[in-house]
């Protein structure tokens, strides 16, 4: 393009061209983004909503559609988990070992991505171009079919296979190509290499796990914790039996004063106990941790804008939620719930 159309002096052409590797999908087979493009996601939220608006649509309405499609999200997501965890999904072709080991670590979603590239491999032809020590070389191809014809490179001494589609590396399962070669040498199981941990159906499970072994390596996590949560609700259960009587909230102001003064009061000497017994024993101590100074953020101050005091009301609101029918809202192909006069209270 730069020769033909003589764009060899110019400057957007020539920084679009130094950006290739980002734009250009032959040169970002290496990097997993799980077959999202760039675009997918505003396109999929305006899917989600799946409705139009207009002058007249009202935030609060916008807002409760939004909360109900989350929540479906949410449902959809929860069921699908239980069932991929709980079952094993069946197929129409008969369960080979390989088959069968996707079933039981991938997810359901993984297992018919997978069971399409399985129908590829079982109607691909393979031949053997050479072997270069422990490694041969297979040409894989399906007749009738332009651009499927890939050179595969699989070891069996540690069943490492390379295909140059760079199907793995692009979306974390193996193409059809490696497949045909794994099936016509009998494996039984993917090997762990080409497992990705993201697409098994425990990964959220070990990812909190993870989390959790950090948060105690760094001591974030303590043994604290039942005796804040059960306290929180004793306080709260407290707070909300005496807030309609006046000298009850009293009572309980000036209880926590106390208390707190109290528990100042004991911190102060344990910390200066603790300095102490530290300088003594000659151990220098970090000055944000012995620092007993608490900054206090308070809120900012509220700004009377123009037209605040008004008791005008929006039209966009309450006007014209009372005039003919409701126009229905698409959420993926279903009809969106209703919104309750309760919520535009």
């Amino acid at each position: 393009m730069t020769t033909k159309y003589k764009l060899k002096n110019n400057i957007w052409f020539k920084r679009l061209y130094s950006l290739k590797h980002k734009w250009s999908t032959a040169l970002s087979k290496d990097f997993f983004f799980a077959g999202i493009l760039s675009s997918q996601r505003s396109e999929s939220t305006n899917h989600a909503v799946g409705f139009k608006a207009n002058k007249k649509t009202s935030l609060t309405e916008f807002y409760n559609i939004f909360q109900k499609t989350v929540k479906t999200w949410r449902r959809n997501e929860d069921f699908y988990e239980f069932n991929s965890i709980k079952s094993i999904p069946t197929s129409s072709y008969p369960m080979s070992a390989l088959l069968k080991h996707v079933a039981e670590v991938n997810t359901h979603t993984l297992f018919r991505d997978f069971e399409e590239e399985f129908n590829l491999a079982i109607g691909s032809q393979t031949k053997l171009l050479f072997i270069n020590g422990g490694k041969m070389v297979y040409q894989v191809y399906i007749e009738g079919r332009d651009g499927t014809t890939q050179e595969v490179t699989y070891a069996p001494i540690n069943q490492t296979i390379q295909c140059p589609c760079k199907n793995f590396e692009e979306s974390g399962w193996l193409c059809f190509h490696s497949l045909r070669i794994l099936h016509m040498h009998s494996v039984e199981k993917i090997p762990k290499q080409y497992i990705s941990f993201r697409w098994t159906k425990m990964a959220k499970d070990k990812v909190w796990e993870s989390m959790e072994a950090e948060q105690r390596m760094k001591g974030a996590l303590n043994s604290f914790r039942p005796w804040r949560l059960h306290m929180v609700r004793k306080y709260y259960s407290l707070i909300l039996k005496s807030h309609k009587f006046e000298q009850a909230r009293k009572v309980l102001e000036e209880s926590f004063a106390k208390d707190l003064s109290a528990i100042d009061e004991i911190i102060s000497v344990m910390k200066s106990t603790d300095n102490h017994s530290e300088n003594t024993t000659g151990v220098e101590e970090n000055s944000e941790a012995t620092s007993s100074s608490v900054v206090q953020v308070l809120d900012p101050a509220r700004a009377k804008t123009k037209g605040g005091q008004s008791n005008k009301k929006i039209p966009g609101i309450y006007g014209y939620m009372k005039k003919g029918k409701r126009r229905k809202h698409r959420e993926f192909g279903a009809k969106t719930p209703n919104i309750n006069n309760k919520y535009m209270l």
